[in-house]
């Protein structure tokens, strides 16, 4: 793989390598549903292009059989419409955050090789974390 300008990037790269997805785990400070649903849900899943209907089916026939689970700090979650079934997993911390902010993807390349990516940055699950701000990741 070679070394991509955004974490989202990162993340579509890592999914066309790894073509069969066995489960996906994200971790971010804060938590936006609508940013997750139609951004980064879809890269992970290896879903592009398609109309708004085709992508809803795409997602939901993907995560039928692959399981997604977000976690995040509990205080900074956006608005919780969920339209698709993966795991939110609010994280509540006695007098601290929870504050890491990671993509853990684990399948199976071509030549059904396993592999796990993992992406270990400063940006979190947003649309200016994952495409317009300057953020650390690797």
């Amino acid at each position: 793989m070679t070394t991509e300008a955004t974490v989202r990037q990162s993340v579509a790269a890592a999914r066309n390598f790894i073509v069969d997805l066995e489960c996906a785990i994200f971790t971010s400070f804060t938590f936006n549903t609508d940013f997750f649903e139609n951004n980064a849900l879809p890269t992970a899943l290896g879903i592009e292009g398609a109309t708004s209907a085709a992508l809803a089916a795409q997602i939901h026939q993907a995560l039928s059989t692959t399981p997604v689970s977000v976690f995040f700090d509990a205080n900074f979650a956006g608005p919780a419409a969920q339209n698709y079934k993966y795991l939110p997993c609010p994280i509540a911390l006695e007098g601290g955050i929870f504050h890491p902010k990671n993509v853990i993807l684990a399948g199976y390349s071509e030549e059904g090789d396993q592999w796990i990516y993992v992406s270990v940055a400063s940006a979190n699950l947003s649309m200016s974390g994952w495409g317009t701000n300057a953020e650390g990741f690797s």
